[in-house]
């Protein structure tokens, strides 16, 4: 089930679940820190979707994968 929900989010996010879950096991704070970071928002600090890639304060939208 995990393995499909990750093949999912790869092919429709860009994003890798699994190796996410790795990160957090190595080192919560350093994944926290670093995932904070990728998804705000350069225009305006505000957090960004992974989702739709929008930014939740003043609604830029970030095409490009911040990964």
């Amino acid at each position: 089930m995990i393995k499909n929900l990750d093949k999912s989010y790869k092919k429709r996010f860009e994003i890798c679940l699994v190796d996410n879950i790795n990160e957090q096991n190595k080192s919560l704070e350093g994944f926290l820190k670093k995932d904070s970071k990728k998804w705000k928002c350069g225009n305006c600090g505000g957090a960004v979707s992974m989702h739709d890639r929008v930014c939740s304060e003043c609604g830029k939208i970030i095409r490009e994968n911040p990964c």
